[in-house]
């Protein structure tokens, strides 16, 4: 009996994981309709119909497109500035802090 070996998406490196999404049509599937571009330190996502959000590390900090398309995402679905998302998320990073 063959066996076969699966990587679990998981334990893929984000941007092999990308890759094979936006080379994917059948995983592009129930995707938002959007335009992303994953460029160097920043990742770029426009919505159909939308405004572009362009969402850059710091210097100094790993770029990590999965985590650039979900704050893009989080600033698209609630209209917050990139400032507003970090007081945002500082304010929850605090009350994480409290419950442990």
């Amino acid at each position: 009996m063959e066996s076969s070996f699966v990587v679990s998406p998981l334990l893929m490196e984000p941007s092999t994981l990308w890759s094979i999404i936006l080379s994917s049509p059948e995983l592009q599937e129930g995707f938002p309709d959007e335009e992303v571009i994953f460029h160097g330190p920043a990742t770029i996502v426009t919505p159909k119909g939308g405004e572009k959000v362009v969402v850059k590390c710091a210097e100094g900090d790993a770029y990590d497109p999965r985590y650039g398309y979900l704050l893009a995402q989080f600033m698209i679905q609630t209209g917050m500035t990139r400032t507003q998302v970090s007081k945002h998320l500082k304010k929850i990073e605090a009350q994480a802090s409290k419950v442990e």
